[in-house]
C-alpha cells in the first residue's frame, strides 16, 4: 500500500508537471510580451497625460448651474470680506461646502502657510496629503495640515536645504521647559530648530515605510557624478538620456563640467558679498550663448544675494530682453533656485582671500548649497571663480567640484572588469572583422551595456547572454533583463539580445542581424 501511495503521488506530481509545461508552452514569447508592455506603457502615457490635463482644465464642468453660481458666490465672498467681521459665516459656509468642492475639484495645491485659507480647519478633510520639498518645511507648519489629511505622504532630500526657523535655540527651550517638554522622553526630535518635517518622519518608528528614491533622470552623468560622489556616497544610480539633452555651442561634447578661473576683488556688503569681476565674466558667457544661438534655458546661481542682484541687473543692461525670455533667464541664489532647473548653470563662487570671514564661513558650512546649485544643470554647468583659491581652501565640496570640472575623465569609463570572458571577446572581434565600431561596457541609464553602437541619430544596444545568469527557474528570460530593456527603448535605444548558444552555434548570422539592425538605424 505504501509503494501504491507513493505511485500515486508521482503520477499525480507527473500530471500536474505536463498540465504546467502544456500551459507555460501556451504563453506569449518574451518578444510578444515586451512588445504587448511597450505599447502598453505608451497607452498608460497618453492616457494618463489626457486624465491629468482633463482634470487640469475642466475640473467641475460637470457641475450644475445652480453649484457653480454657490460656488462662485462663495469664492467671492471670502476674497471681498478679508479681515472684515462678516467673513466668518464666509469660513463656515466654506467649510459646509467642502465635501461638495472635493468631489468636483479633488487635487489641491497650497504652501504651508496660507493652507488655512485654502481648505477648512477640518479633520481628515482630504484623503492623501503630500508634503513636497520636506527637508525645507518646519515641523509646526506642516502639523495642521497632517491634521487635515487621512494618510500623507512625505517627499524630502536630506541633502538638499534644510529648513530655516525664526526661534532661537534658547527661546525654543525655554518654552519647552514652561511646558514639560525637555529630557529624552518628551519628543526631544520635534524639536523646531533640530529637525525639519523630513528628519522627523524620517526617524520615526515606522521607518519601514522610508522608500529611498535613488534613480537620476535631470542631469548629465558628469555632472551627476560630482554630487554623487560628494553628498550621496555613490548610491544614486544615473539614468538620464543624454541623447535627450541640449547641446551647447561652442563647448566640447564631452565636456559637462567646467571651470572659469577670475581672481577679481571680493568686496564686503551690508550682507554677504560680491565680485565685479565675475559679474563681467557672467555677463561674456551669456553674450556668448546669445551669439552662438543657444537653443536651451539658462540660470545664474550665487551663494550671495547682492551677487545674484548685480549679475539681473548688469544682465538686463547688456543682453536684450527678447533674447533672455527665450532662454528663460533667471539669477538668483542657491535658496530661490532649489525645486527649479535649466540646462546650462553658471555658477558664480564670490570667494577668494579678500572676502570677509564670515562669508567663507558660509559657504564651507553650507556644502548641501553646492549640492542644490550644481544639481540645477541639465547638461553643462560652469563654476566662475578663483581657481588657486579653490584648490587650497581647504573646504572638500568646493575642492571636489574644482576636481570634477578639470576631471580628464573620458565621457564613460570603459568597465573592463565586466566583460565576458569568452564570448564577448568572440564577438568583438567578429564586429572588428567586418569594419564595425562599437564600445563595450557602454554607461546609460543606470547601466553598462555589452556592445553600444552609437550614431547621431541611432543608438544600438547589443547584450550577450548566458544562460547561468539570464535564465530563471521557468525557463525564460530574467524579469529584470525585461525590465532594463524597457528602460533602455524608452530612452531610444535599440536593443538586440543574443544567448551564447546562438554564437556559438552561427556567430556569422548574429553579425549579420546585428549589421542589419544597425544599417536599417542609420538610413532612418
Amino acid at each position: 500500500p505504501v509503494c501504491d501511495d507513493h505511485t500515486a503521488s508521482a503520477s499525480a506530481a507527473e500530471r500536474e508537471l505536463l498540465a504546467t509545461r502544456a500551459a507555460i508552452e501556451q504563453m506569449p514569447d518574451h518578444a510578444t510580451l515586451r512588445e504587448e508592455l511597450d505599447v502598453a506603457t505608451r497607452k498608460l502615457h497618453e492616457t494618463s497625460t489626457a486624465s491629468l490635463r482633463e482634470v487640469a482644465c475642466n475640473s467641475g464642468a460637470e457641475l450644475d448651474p445652480q453649484t457653480r453660481q454657490r460656488f462662485a458666490e462663495l469664492r467671492a465672498g471670502l476674497q471681498n470680506h478679508q479681515g472684515s467681521a462678516s467673513l466668518e459665516q464666509f469660513e463656515r459656509a466654506f467649510a459646509k461646502s467642502l465635501p461638495d468642492l472635493l468631489r468636483h475639484y479633488p487635487l489641491w495645491a497650497s504652501s504651508n502657510l496660507s493652507v488655512h485659507k485654502a481648505i477648512p480647519f477640518a479633520a481628515a478633510a482630504v484623503d492623501l496629503l503630500i508634503v513636497d520639498e520636506a527637508s525645507q518645511c518646519d515641523i509646526p507648519s506642516v502639523v495642521p495640515m497632517l491634521f487635515r489629511a487621512r494618510r500623507a505622504l512625505i517627499v524630502g532630500d536630506p541633502m538638499q536645504l534644510g529648513h530655516i526657523s525664526t526661534m532661537s535655540r534658547p527661546a525654543e527651550l525655554r518654552v519647552r521647559q514652561t511646558h514639560g517638554l525637555v529630557g529624552p522622553q518628551h519628543l526631544e526630535r520635534f524639536s523646531v530648530g533640530v529637525n525639519s518635517i523630513y528628519e522627523l518622519a524620517a526617524s520615526s518608528a515606522t521607518r519601514d515605510a522610508l522608500v529611498p528614491l535613488r534613480a537620476h533622470y535631470r542631469c548629465h552623468p558628469q555632472i551627476a557624478s560630482y554630487f554623487n560622489r560628494a553628498f550621496y556616497s555613490g548610491t544614486l544610480r544615473v539614468m538620464t538620456n543624454t541623447a535627450r539633452l541640449k547641446r551647447v555651442p561652442g563647448v566640447d561634447s564631452s565636456r559637462a563640467c567646467a571651470w572659469t578661473d577670475i581672481r577679481g576683488q571680493v568686496e564686503a556688503a551690508a550682507s554677504g558679498c560680491h565680485n565685479p569681476a565675475e559679474v563681467d565674466a557672467v555677463v561674456d558667457q551669456v553674450r556668448k550663448l546669445v551669439a552662438n544661438g543657444f537653443e536651451g534655458s539658462l540660470g545664474v546661481v550665487t551663494p550671495f544675494r547682492v551677487q545674484a542682484n548685480r549679475i539681473q541687473d548688469a544682465i538686463a543692461a547688456a543682453i536684450p530682453a527678447d533674447a533672455l525670455n527665450r532662454l528663460q533667464f533667471l539669477s538668483h541664489t542657491v535658496d530661490g533656485f532649489q525645486g527649479d532647473e535649466r540646462d546650462v548653470i553658471l555658477f558664480s563662487l564670490v570667494a577668494g582671500t579678500s572676502m570677509p570671514e564670515g562669508s567663507r564661513g558660509f559657504l564651507a558650512s553650507a556644502p548641501n548649497r553646492f549640492n542644490v546649485a550644481i544639481s540645477r544643470a541639465r547638461c553643462f554647468v560652469r563654476v566662475i571663480g578663483n581657481r588657486d583659491w579653490a584648490s587650497s581652501c581647504g573646504i572638500a565640496h568646493i575642492q571636489s567640484l574644482l576636481q570634477a570640472c578639470e576631471s580628464d575623465e573620458p565621457a564613460y569609463i570603459p568597465r573592463s572588469d565586466l566583460i565576458g570572458p569568452v564570448w564577448e571577446p568572440r564577438l568583438a572581434d567578429a564586429l572588428r572583422a567586418v569594419g564595425m565600431q562599437f564600445h563595450q561596457q557602454y554607461p546609460a541609464c543606470g547601466y553598462y551595456l555589452d556592445f553600444a553602437m552609437v550614431s547621431p541619430g541611432f543608438r544600438l544596444d547589443i547584450e550577450v547572454d548566458g544562460e547561468t545568469w539570464h535564465r530563471g527557474a521557468d525557463g525564460k528570460r530574467l524579469v529584470d533583463d525585461l525590465y532594463r530593456d524597457h528602460v533602455l527603448r524608452g530612452a531610444g535605444w535599440h536593443v538586440l539580445r543574443f544567448w551564447v548558444y546562438q554564437l556559438k552555434d552561427d556567430i556569422d548570422d548574429c553579425i549579420r542581424t546585428i549589421r542589419s539592425a544597425w544599417e536599417r538605424g542609420i538610413r532612418g
